[in-house]
């Protein structure tokens, strides 16, 4: 009996260490995951074949020998029966031959908005140096001498002086009336006839020499410290009629005065009136 339960407990021990009594399986082993490789990229397009438009004068020979193929291979991939085929507009590709890949353009600067105005670049004028002369060598005088085109500072005569040249203004003023009347092209005689309004209208005027009145006005200018003014008043006769001698011959006048001003200048260096 105490053989039979030896054996029967070794047995038991034996299947308790191959875990079959409760022991912990065994994990089973981490699969690895395995990537797909990238597919290649597709292969680049053909590059497309050199073309040339033809234009007047172009002839198969001379493009064959411009291109560097054979005249013959040149028509037979043109469908081009004979050499004279060819006319201008035509485009022809050239075999065995690519366009040239093109050149990037380069990125063009922003234009300014319409309407804006350009940045201006202000340069700074540097100030000429005077030149000297014999009568002034360092330049002093040319360097403070008014420039050219402003007024220049005035010699001012004394009040005396002013009114003699008042006095010569108004005998000038006169004289220069006078002789403006005289020389007058219309007067009571010699009438200007014109049409107004389907009518004839026979006019000329009077200068009234009582009327004139002058004066005379300091002016900041060397060549011309004087301006004379000269105010006057005209007479106009008018008369109408329905031909040029009835207008002429007309009694029955219409009369307005108007005011005249005349401006004269004296002349510094000549001393006298214009």
């Amino acid at each position: 009996m105490i053989k039979t339960i030896v054996p029967a407990l070794a047995l038991c021990l034996t299947l308790s260490g191959c875990g079959m009594f409760g022991a912990d399986k065994p994990e089973p082993a981490p699969v690895a995951q395995v990537k797909p490789e990238p597919s290649p990229p597709p292969p680049p397009p053909p590059p497309p074949p050199l073309t040339h438009k033809v234009v007047k004068g172009d002839t198969v020979a001379g493009l064959a020998k411009k291109y560097g193929v054979p005249a013959s291979q040149l028509m037979s991939a043109n469908n081009v029966p004979n050499a004279k085929a060819i006319k201008a507009g035509m485009v022809l590709t050239i075999p065995g031959k690519t366009a040239p890949e093109p050149t990037p353009k380069p990125l063009a600067e922003k234009a300014p908005a319409k309407g804006a105005p350009e940045p201006k670049e202000i340069k700074e004028k540097e100030p000429k140096a005077a030149k000297g002369s014999k009568s002034d060598p360092f330049g002093v005088e040319a360097a403070t001498a008014p420039e050219k085109g402003k007024k220049k500072p005035m010699k001012v005569d004394d009040d005396a002086t002013y009114e003699k040249i008042k006095i010569e203004f108004n005998d000038y003023a006169k004289k220069w009336l006078e002789k403006s009347a005289a020389l007058a092209q219309n007067n009571k005689d010699r009438k200007e006839v014109k049409m107004e309004d389907g009518r004839y209208v026979a006019s000329y005027s009077v200068i009234l020499l009582s009327t004139m009145a002058t004066e005379v006005k300091r002016v900041e200018y060397d060549h011309t410290p004087y301006v004379g003014h000269i105010t006057y008043q005209v007479e106009i006769h008018r008369a109408f009629g329905p031909t040029p001698q009835a207008a002429s011959a007309a009694k029955d006048e219409e009369v307005k005065q108007e005011s005249m001003r005349e401006i004269f200048s004296y002349s510094g260096q000549k001393r006298s009136w214009r």
